[in-house]
């Protein structure tokens, strides 16, 4: 089996019996501490009650209306306080679709053909965005070199995209270069594949080089959206973007996806007749744990949320770092906030591409996955490591041991 990023995964399939909290148990009543969490959707950990009891209140109610309900009402209130900046909003059912849309958006109110895309960016599965670089290969005129990331895609999807090197500067030249037919620039503000917190600086210089050209700066926030801050990687690295995609925590554990944008934007996409529909966006049952999450997340918990999950991470990373030195093991951790990954090298890593060159094969690295896993500790087939406010300070003491071994 091939997973989202490439990595191979193991050849038995794991299968999961329940999850509570930060854990999980397997069929075999084996228990793990979940580092996966969903693909980063569980911030409040599994099975909590607040949410539970939102979706029970809800399901009881009816799960689908096909028709605008109160909790959509709710859900903009809350939405209002975390991201003001971008008050308009169409919902559909997961990240992926998000960035559809948001793509979508962006062609029609601008009427410019190519979106600009980050070499180790991951903006998940819509045909439209899945290429990724071509290490073996050099670009034209200082682009990337890129190839399809699936077959089966349309043969016009390499020319609809301006490829770009992520994090650095001849980026910002090629945009000003292809202006003209740019109708947005599209980011991951923490790329998974090597997430830094060193990326505020060439953030800050994209959203400069976007206004001044006139090209709509696109955020995929699906990830970092409500984990990193309440305004999410935006708030996280003081930028705002035109556009934005959503999911994950968003909703509370269950499918969602949302596009924000500025009120300008989305009218104009709705005065073009900018198709939204889908018979189970925004619908009760996961705006009722959406609602639930984000009520704890902005003052509903008896403590605050992001600034000990955040230091958590950067807990986590600082203990395993330094036990793998001390221990002599070729890796090490780097992270943002609560979303961290392992590196399985010592050298500096800055790009996908560099992470790519430095590491051993994804088959290489399975039986160490595996052996981690059996030491109670699962890290999910895109090896991205989060944390949730059920992780405590013994599950990330269990955490670090078991991943430096």
């Amino acid at each position: 089996m091939i997973c989202n990023e490439g990595y191979a995964t193991e050849a038995q399939p794991h299968y999961i019996e329940r999850a509570e909290g930060c854990y999980l148990w397997d069929r075999s009543g084996h228990r793990m501490i979940d580092m996966a969490l969903g693909g980063g959707s569980m911030i409040l950990g599994h099975a909590h009650p607040v949410v539970v009891d939102a979706v029970r209140a809800q399901i009881s109610r009816g799960s689908i209306f096909t028709a605008p309900h109160a909790g959509l009402h709710e859900m903009d209130e809350l939405l209002d306080r975390f991201i003001p900046w971008l008050p308009g909003r169409v919902w559909c059912n997961s990240g992926s679709e998000a960035v559809m849309r948001l793509c979508r958006i962006a062609r029609a109110v601008t009427g410019k053909p190519k979106i600009g895309l980050f070499s180790g960016c991951w903006h998940g599965s819509w045909d439209g965005t899945l290429v990724e670089e071509r290490y073996e290969a050099i670009g034209c005129n200082g682009t990337v070199a890129m190839k399809p990331r699936s077959s089966g895609l349309p043969e016009g999807v390499l020319g609809s995209v301006l490829f770009l090197p992520y994090r650095d500067s001849a980026a910002l030249s090629l945009i000003r270069e292809h202006a003209s037919e740019l109708s947005c620039v599209l980011v991951e503000l923490v790329q998974g594949s090597c997430p830094s917190d060193e990326v505020g600086r060439f953030l800050a210089d994209l959203r400069h080089t976007c206004t001044d050209c006139g090209v709509l700066l696109a955020c995929d926030e699906v990830i970092t959206g409500f984990r990193l801050a309440p305004g999410g990687g935006q708030e996280y690295f003081s930028i705002q973007a035109d556009l934005a995609a959503y999911g994950k925590v968003l909703g509370g554990g269950l499918p969602i996806g949302m596009v924000s944008g500025r009120a300008d934007i989305m009218d104009e996409a709705r005065q073009r007749e900018v198709f939204f529909g889908g018979t189970f966006s925004g619908n009760p049952l996961t705006v009722a744990a959406g609602c639930a999450t984000l009520s704890w997340l902005s003052g509903g918990s008896p403590t605050p949320v992001y600034p000990p999950l955040n230091e958590a991470g950067s807990l986590l990373r600082a203990a395993v770092n330094d036990k793998c030195r001390r221990r002599g093991l070729p890796v090490h951790m780097m992270g943002t906030g609560s979303i961290s990954r392992l590196i399985h090298s010592p050298a500096p890593i800055t790009t996908r591409r560099a992470r790519d060159l430095a590491e051993p094969s994804a088959a290489a690295q399975i039986p160490y996955y595996q052996g981690v896993r059996e030491r109670g500790v699962h890290v999910g087939s895109n090896r991205i490591q989060f944390l949730s406010t059920a992780h405590g300070i013994s599950e990330l003491g269990q955490v670090v041991e078991a991943l430096c071994q």
